[in-house]
């Protein structure tokens, strides 16, 4: 899989929601907008739990799907 820089790719994305109002943006192109850049409801410490309740392994491949604008998190 080919290296993604991420602050090369940052620089070069438009801010979601530019141009409009805050009051009526989606809350994810706000949180964009003050400089958030992943979204992870529940924290690292979900997703931890999570792989571990579902016993997955280090050899294990998992594929994760998300939603959103730009590259998936690290």
């Amino acid at each position: 899989m080919a290296s993604m820089d991420q602050p090369a790719l940052r620089k070069n994305l438009p801010v979601p929601g530019e141009g409009l109002d805050a009051a009526r943006m989606p809350g994810h192109w706000l949180l964009a907008r003050v400089g958030k850049r992943v979204l992870r409801p529940g924290g690292v410490e979900l997703t931890r739990w999570m792989l571990d309740a579902l016993g997955v392994d280090p050899e294990d491949r998992v594929v994760e799907l998300t939603a959103g604008l730009g590259p998936p998190p690290g």
